[in-house]
């Protein structure tokens, strides 16, 4: 290995064009373009995440025998002027572009998600939750059937003190 190869073991460069299925991208080294070099993959037994990147990011290089068309994107470097959007070394979390955040503060044991627009929660079977005090804030729709409280019926239940049967509207 001459010292040139040696040198370019490791490299720094910027992502020039992305791949359709984005999982690979072109780096862009001074005046060097590599060919399509795979993206670091976020994946465990139980998920995969989706993390797609954007043009002009800054990488990370390992390239064997200093060949970058060989080489693996083996990571991401801060761009200037960005920083992580806290420095809270007790949270981890995500802040989307939107302003939606989802952080978890292992210090106060607390998840929160803040989200710029509607979430959604769809469950195949029962969904629960279990808190000492839940706080609706807001308005409340209930469709799709009766909603009961300690086994009494919201829409079809005595009063004891008239003993009038409350009804569904018509």
């Amino acid at each position: 290995m001459n010292s040139r190869q040696l040198h370019n073991i490791i490299a720094i460069g910027t992502i020039f064009a992305i791949s359709d299925d984005g999982k690979s991208a072109q780096v862009k080294i001074g005046d060097i373009t590599t060919n399509f070099r795979p993206l670091p993959a976020v994946y465990g037994l139980n998920f995969t995440a989706a993390l797609p990147t954007h043009i002009h990011a800054q990488v990370v290089l390992n390239c064997p025998s200093g060949d970058y068309d060989g080489s693996v994107i083996v990571g991401f470097l801060w761009p200037q002027g960005e920083a992580p959007y806290t420095a809270d070394t007790n949270i981890d979390g995500i802040k989307f572009a939107d302003g939606t955040l989802v952080e978890y503060d292992s210090a106060a044991g607390s998840l929160k998600i803040d989200c710029a627009g509607d979430i959604n929660i769809t469950a195949a079977g029962t969904l629960t939750m279990a808190a000492t005090k839940i706080i609706i804030e807001g308005e409340v729709e209930q469709i799709g059937g009766d909603m009961t409280s300690d086994g009494i019926s919201a829409q079809t239940h005595i009063h004891e003190e008239t003993s009038v049967l409350t009804k569904v509207p018509q």
